[in-house]
């Protein structure tokens, strides 16, 4: 599920679904879920390997292009040994700084992730991206593309690829392919905590509406978002536990 459908299954759900009337905002639909977002992958990080070059002769690791990071597991290296050989280590900012020396090797570096829902903004011609910044094709094919190389795009758009992980290359920008990361079995807890935090937060907003009542009155729309936080919390932290005993699988970015 993307972020333009997740923002709808949201709306579905608190019954704001008349566009001439929102009683939210996108802006706003899109801020609770992506406060949600990053609360689920705290509970529930993406568990990432990416190989990053080592500089003859330094300790220091830049990992300033791990975007989305939440923290780091271990960097292996030199890589392939038996039993595999962990650096002990040091993070301040966006350098990594190794017991060892680096020999301009590749070192393995295990770290979690930041979940992401596709992006909304589509690819713009002869325009300065930096790098992490997302786009998706003019004509949406489902998936969406991280700036890996800050540049300029070109005047012509890029034969987007389709395949996990591969880039293209667009002017002086490189592109590299990402789908949406929320496993689908959570997609729905994402929806309950959203609302749960629309509903609760709004419910002041409700005072001044003489129209509504029912379930939408002041105190029933603030306890109906309660309710939602409530077993929202309930279920992050069920995901929580259980994801600190499966087995850590790392896949390489």
């Amino acid at each position: 599920m993307n972020l333009v459908e997740m923002r709808a299954r949201t709306r579905q759900d608190l019954e704001d679904t008349d566009s001439a009337n929102y009683r939210w905002t996108d802006d706003e639909v899109d801020g609770a879920i992506q406060r949600v977002v990053r609360e689920f992958s705290l509970a529930y990080p993406q568990m990432v390997s990416t190989a990053i070059a080592t500089t003859d002769g330094s300790t220091e690791l830049d990992i300033s292009s791990l975007t989305g990071l939440i923290a780091v597991e271990s960097v292996e290296f030199p890589i392939g040994e038996a039993p595999p050989y962990y650096q002990h280590l040091e993070l301040w900012g966006t350098t990594l700084y190794m017991q060892d020396k680096g020999s301009g090797d590749d070192a393995l570096v295990r770290w979690y992730k930041e979940h992401t829902l596709l992006g909304t903004t589509a690819w713009a011609a002869s325009t300065a991206y930096a790098l992490g910044a997302i786009v998706i094709p003019t004509a949406n094919n489902g998936l969406w593309y991280e700036c890996t190389t800050a540049g300029t795009s070109g005047t012509a758009e890029p034969a987007w690829p389709t395949t996990e992980g591969a880039t293209v290359s667009d002017n002086t920008v490189t592109w590299t392919c990402r789908k949406p990361t929320i496993p689908a079995q959570f997609e729905e807890i994402i929806v309950l905590g959203a609302t749960g935090y629309l509903a609760a937060s709004a419910s002041a907003y409700t005072v001044d509406k003489a129209s509504i009542a029912g379930k939408w009155a002041t105190i029933n729309f603030l306890k109906w978002g309660q309710e939602r936080l409530e077993l929202y919390q309930k279920k992050l932290k069920a995901i929580s536990r259980s994801n600190r005993i499966i087995s850590r699988e790392f896949y390489t970015e």
